[in-house]
């Protein structure tokens, strides 16, 4: 049963798989949710891509797996620049974009993406492939984040280990509490930060030769585009109030941030055919049950982990004046910097929500992929001079 604020409706959109069943929900070309439970997903725009772990063009790139139970994996870039230097390079955790519900790391337009700021950043980048929603509501995305997250401190313990051992690397819940999410009255289920470390399992992580070999576990970024830059959010409000020391965070990257502040997306979209995508998005990743308004898809929301009294990385917060989330990250921005922190706002004028992805030779995403590196670099400069010997 779904949240009794929605009202049952037809969608017209794209041809369907099942064109005798009733749509409730979809986001046109990237998901349709039917009456009777079923997910339809198209293929990703663009394609997909493969991991190829020669060098080619300068980029080689392979598949990990995070966790098996839940078939958690990334994937990661090495620039051929990087593999040959005498430097580790920085390393950017990466979490991509999709409204939580679609998108994969393997998409062609992702891959491209991390391929071209690895070799522009000169860093190692890990593109997390989670579980999407409606089969994995939220908080599972941000488990998954969260996992990754311990995944990557596990690398740096056996890096700085001779021997391999067991690290604590778990989602935040519970796996059966991230399927099945619950709406109740309690008001705990729904934070996502804090209070479920104690739920952590132990499991055995191998060692990555490229992470191990080539990257700099105390110059660490956390990215993340469109839903991904959600993930990066609620991810760093959790570890800001946590103890670990495995790695450093030396900056984040919000880019194009999907942030469902009420009253704050209202802004005209181009194409009509994705006015209602946001209020989909939402519908479908959220627990069922629970209200449009909510803090695991607003993090300005009264119930919401607060900027206050915590120490927030240095942040690179991108934004397009046409994107329907630009009044809702100038806002998350203006809050960000009354609490103190430093927040660098990024516009790109005259385009739309993630341009880039779509016109990656255009100059204006030329010119977004060089910000967005340079912040990497002047943030990493004074870290850099780990050497590999």
């Amino acid at each position: 049963m779904r949240a009794p604020q929605r009202s049952e409706r037809e969608t017209q959109g794209s041809a369907s798989q099942y064109p005798h069943k009733k749509i409730i929900d979809e986001v046109y070309g990237y998901i349709k949710s039917y009456e009777d439970g079923t997910i339809e997903r198209p293929p990703f725009p663009g394609g997909y891509s493969p991991a190829c772990p020669d060098f080619l063009n300068g980029i080689a790139s392979k598949d990990v797996v995070i966790d098996v139970r839940t078939r958690l994996w990334a994937r990661l870039f090495l620039p051929e620049c990087v593999a040959s230097s005498q430097r580790r390079a920085p390393i950017v955790l990466h979490f991509h974009g999709g409204g939580l519900c679609t998108g994969s790391a393997a998409a062609a337009s992702f891959h491209r993406f991390c391929s071209t700021m690895a070799i522009l950043s000169e860093s190692i980048w890990v593109s997390v492939d989670y579980r999407l929603a409606p089969e994995y509501r939220l908080p599972a995305a941000y488990d998954d984040g969260f996992t990754a997250f311990t995944w990557l401190c596990a690398q740096s313990d056996i890096h700085a280990s001779p021997v391999p051992r067991s690290v604590v690397a778990s989602m935040a819940h519970q796996e059966e509490e991230s399927q099945n999410p619950s709406y109740g009255h309690d008001n705990n289920w729904h934070v996502p930060v804090g209070e479920q470390d104690g739920n952590m399992n132990n499991m055995q992580v191998a060692s990555d030769a490229w992470l191990c070999s080539y990257g700099d576990f105390s110059n660490c970024f956390l990215s993340g585009e469109s839903s991904g830059g959600a993930i990066v959010h609620y991810l760093t409000m959790k570890l800001c109030r946590m103890e670990y020391s495995s790695i450093k965070i030396r900056g984040l990257i919000l880019i194009h941030g999907a942030f469902l502040v009420e009253g704050c997306y209202d802004m005209t979209v181009l194409n009509p055919r994705f006015e209602r995508n946001p209020d989909t998005y939402r519908w479908l990743c959220l627990p069922m049950g629970a209200p449009g308004d909510h803090p695991l898809v607003n993090p300005l929301h009264s119930e919401a982990p607060s900027f206050q009294g915590i120490s927030w990385p240095p942040s690179f917060v991108a934004v397009a004046d046409r994107d329907r989330f630009y009044d809702s990250t100038l806002r998350y921005v203006e809050v960000m910097k009354q609490y103190g922190h430093v927040a660098e706002f990024d516009v790109t004028n005259g385009e739309p929500h993630c341009f880039y992805l779509f016109r990656p030779r255009s100059e204006e995403a030329k010119s977004f992929y060089k910000r967005i590196a340079s912040f990497i670099v002047r943030h990493s400069q004074r870290w850099c001079g780990n050497s590999l010997l």
